[in-house]
C-alpha cells in the first residue's frame, strides 16, 4: 500500500454537508501509519463540511495510458474521518506534507503561518480497499490492526 500511495500524488476527498455530497482533488503527504496530509484553502467547501460532518471517503488511482486496459487498473478507495489540524499537529503534519513536495515549502508556511489562508486536513482511514487487477485481481479489504 505504501508503494501504491508514493506512487500517486493526487486524490479525491469526498464529503458531505447540508447541500450534499462534494467531491475535490488535493494533493497529499502519507506518514508511516497511512494517515493522509492535504493543504487547502481554509474557505474551501470541503473544510466547512469537514468541520461538521469528519466522516469522508477519499479515492486514489494511477494515471491510465490513452490505451485503457482494464485489465491493469489500481486503485484505493478508503473510508475515513477527517480532522482539521491546529496547534503543534500543524507544524508536524507540514513536514510530512514538505517531505514530499520540497518545492511547495514556502508557500506553504505563508499560507498556513503568515496569512493564515490555508488548514491542513488529516485524514485517518478506518476502512481500505485496494484494486489491483494485474498482481492481486479483484478489490481485496486491507486489514489495518
Amino acid at each position: 500500500i505504501r508503494k501504491f500511495l508514493a506512487s500517486v500524488r493526487v486524490l479525491t476527498l469526498a464529503t458531505t454537508g447540508e447541500h450534499g455530497p462534494w467531491a475535490c482533488t488535493l494533493a497529499y503527504a502519507f506518514d508511516d501509519d497511512l494517515n493522509l496530509y492535504c493543504i487547502t484553502n481554509k474557505e474551501t467547501r470541503h473544510v466547512h463540511e469537514i468541520a461538521t460532518h469528519a466522516s469522508v471517503a477519499v479515492a486514489l488511482h494511477e494515471h491510465q495510458s490513452p490505451t485503457y486496459n482494464p485489465k491493469t487498473v489500481r486503485g484505493l478507495q478508503i473510508e475515513a474521518s477527517a480532522d482539521l489540524l491546529s496547534g503543534e499537529e500543524v507544524s508536524s503534519a507540514l513536514e510530512v506534507f514538505i517531505g514530499r513536495f520540497p518545492l511547495a515549502e514556502a508557500m506553504s508556511r505563508e499560507r498556513l503561518f503568515e496569512l493564515k489562508t490555508a488548514r491542513i486536513i488529516k485524514i485517518i482511514p478506518r476502512r481500505l480497499y485496494f484494486l489491483d487487477r494485474a498482481n492481486i485481481g479483484p478489490r481485496v479489504e486491507i486489514d489495518l490492526t
